[in-house]
Formats: C-alpha cells, structure tokens, sequence
C-alpha cells in the first residue's frame, strides 16, 4: 500500500502519525492495534467485524447493537 496517499493521522488511531504496517478497512486507515471494536476494544484482527452507523464491532457486539427488521403487522 503506497502510504503517500493516506492520511498521516488518522482520526480513528488518537493522532499518530501512520508508519509501517496498517489495515484498511472501507477507505479508512488504522493501526493494527487500532484496529478494535467500538464496544470491548477486542482487536478484531484475524476475526469477524462489522459496520454499523460507521462503527466497528466485533461479532458479539454487532447483535447487541443491530436491530432485528421489524415484522408487518398481519
């Protein structure tokens, strides 16, 4: 990954500056220690993650979060 095109600072990583390794994840950049669900702050390296409202989850946390569709009334 060419780092002249990412942000030297990213927000999601408290500031510091990005050198060696990093993860991508949706076109934003992190440290891999960074890289932590929004929740229990477990490193969701090598693991399941998701999305939700621009968050990160690990897998427990994202059935805590996401709300089950809402069924018609019949």
């Amino acid at each position: 990954m060419n780092l002249g095109s990412i942000p030297r600072r990213p927000e999601e990583c408290s500031g510091r500056d990005l050198s060696g390794m990093v993860v991508k994840v949706q076109d934003k950049v992190r440290h891999p220690d960074c890289f932590v669900c929004t929740e229990c702050e477990e490193n969701l390296r090598q693991k399941g993650y998701y999305f939700i409202d621009d968050e990160l989850y690990c897998e427990t946390h994202t059935h805590a979060q996401a709300k089950p569709p809402e069924s018609p009334d019949l």
